[in-house]
């Protein structure tokens, strides 16, 4: 669930995952989505480069 959410799991789609996934994810759907969102400026450079 946290996953389909991708880099939103951190605002937008936030709600949706506490009301379908629980209140103990919420932490979780943070951190996914903060991963997320500083892992671009590495991977997009990089699998363009292969």
């Amino acid at each position: 669930m946290i996953s389909c959410g991708g880099a939103s799991t951190m605002d937008s789609t936030l709600p949706t995952v506490v009301r379908h996934a629980g209140v103990q994810w919420t932490f979780i759907s943070i951190v996914h989505a903060m991963l997320l969102d500083f892992s671009v400026p590495f991977l997009v450079p990089f699998l363009c480069s292969l």
